[in-house]
């Protein structure tokens, strides 16, 4: 029997390899949208992300760059025309490497969390008339086991490695989302590390954090979303990461997407909803009603093998079966009405190198899971994140892409008519 195992293996992997490749075919639909050259506005200080919001309650929407290898976040305030006037950049020690937007005050002006590296801290932006964005606390996310090490080392007792580790190694601060996952009226955070570990920080309704829950989920550099599948008012915790080899133990050749179920006691059980053993690995993750029926869907993309995949909520607790399309790479995903008939279309942004220029893509949507083969539009160099709004005004989403090597920002305006969009 143990001779048969190896067989055994590769003929479940190749079950799974069947099952999870199957690209959606394109639709020849003709391309109905008019998209305006790129407008290139120089953005100082190499920026890696890219959010937009109204953060300053003046009815445009703004953007926000976060600058990894600078240590610092700027607001840039749009002004409805398609222009934004650059702020003063909020500086960070250690390094900032993720931001979500979250209404943390109640005031109905979008603020900022944003995950500070080695400091273990969150960050708390709120939006301001005035200012745009003001720096108003910073929440400790230490606990007991890296206070009692962090002793340890100061002591001179033991020179111990805190339990998670410094920058690009496995452990250290990876990703972040929030929620309501005991349905208690607090916000409470959940962080991933890059080794796979995910914990629970509980809010306490005082803007303090505690540890409840600690998880091993096996699946590095995790991505985090919340969202409530299963309609209980409880938030739940999607979990997307690398998976380790079936055939190469410390190789990672895959992915798998886990759903923790939140509960008035913490995460109450747990579901693996998808094995990817491709290689393609984990690249983004995102919510998004991708077929506008009311339900959050998934959307993730996977790195080295070019593949953006939706997975449709059902809406009756479950997802169904993802829908796959090749796109080559994609360096940054948003989604948007392009062409203003009722379907979300698809937007990436794809980086080919440091001194060639990038592109971003449009794929529009004919309905039914089928995207039309895409079109591109040429931008600078090194296209990261990418996003999508109505800069302008006129009714139509137009694209913002931030270019790393370049560094500078990329507007590419939707010009195919005036019609107002259906919100």
């Amino acid at each position: 029997m143990k001779r048969r195992l190896p067989l055994i293996i590769f003929a479940l992997v190749g079950a799974v390899l069947l099952t999870s490749c199957a690209f959606e075919p394109f639709a020849k639909i003709p391309f109905s949208v008019k998209l305006t050259t790129a407008v290139n506005l120089p953005i100082a200080g190499e920026p890696t992300e890219l959010i937009t919001a109204d953060f300053n309650g003046d009815g445009h929407l703004d953007l926000v760059t976060l600058h990894l290898f600078k240590r610092n976040i700027v607001f840039h305030a749009g002004d409805g025309l398609g222009g934004f006037e650059s702020q003063s950049p909020i500086v960070f020690n250690p390094d900032p490497i993720m931001y979500r937007i979250a209404d943390i005050n109640g005031d109905d002006l979008s603020d900022l969390l944003v995950l500070v590296d080695e400091s273990y801290e969150m960050a708390m932006l709120l939006g301001s008339e005035e200012f745009g964005l003001v720096l108003s606390t910073t929440v400790p996310l230490v606990h007991e086991s890296l206070e009692e090490e962090t002793e340890q080392t100061m002591s001179g007792l033991e020179n111990v490695t805190p339990e998670h580790g410094g920058f690009g190694e496995q452990g250290r601060l990876h990703s972040f989302t929030y929620g309501d996952y005991d349905d208690d009226g607090n916000l409470d955070f959940v962080i991933g590390y890059q080794d796979g570990e995910v914990e629970l920080f509980k809010g306490n309704g005082d803007k303090t954090f505690e540890v409840t829950e600690k998880i091993d989920t096996e699946l590095e550099l995790p991505e985090l979303e919340s969202l409530d599948l299963n309609n209980d008012n409880f938030d739940d915790l999607i979990v997307f990461g690398n998976l380790e080899s079936l055939l190469e133990p410390g190789q990672v050749d895959g992915s798998k997407i886990t759903i923790y179920y939140g509960s008035a006691n913490g995460f109450s059980e747990e579901e693996d909803m998808i094995v990817r053993v491709t290689s393609g690995t984990v690249g983004s993750l995102m919510v998004h009603d991708f077929d506008r029926d009311g339900f959050e869907d998934l959307v993730v993309g996977f790195s080295g093998n070019g593949t953006v995949s939706v997975i449709p909520n059902s809406g009756i607790g479950s997802f169904d079966d993802m829908k796959n399309y090749l796109v080559k790479t994609a360096s940054g995903i948003s989604l948007a009405d392009m062409d203003n008939d009722g379907d979300n279309d698809l937007i990436i942004s794809q980086s080919r190198g440091e001194f060639n220029t990038g592109v971003v893509q449009v794929f529009l949507n004919a309905g039914d899971y089928r995207l039309r083969a895409p079109e591109s539009f040429e931008v600078r160099i090194g296209p990261r994140s990418l996003v999508s709004g109505d800069f302008n005004e006129d009714g139509l989403p137009d694209i913002a892409v931030i270019n790393q090597f370049s560094s500078d920002l990329s507007l590419i305006f939707n010009e195919t008519g005036s019609a107002e969009l259906d919100n």
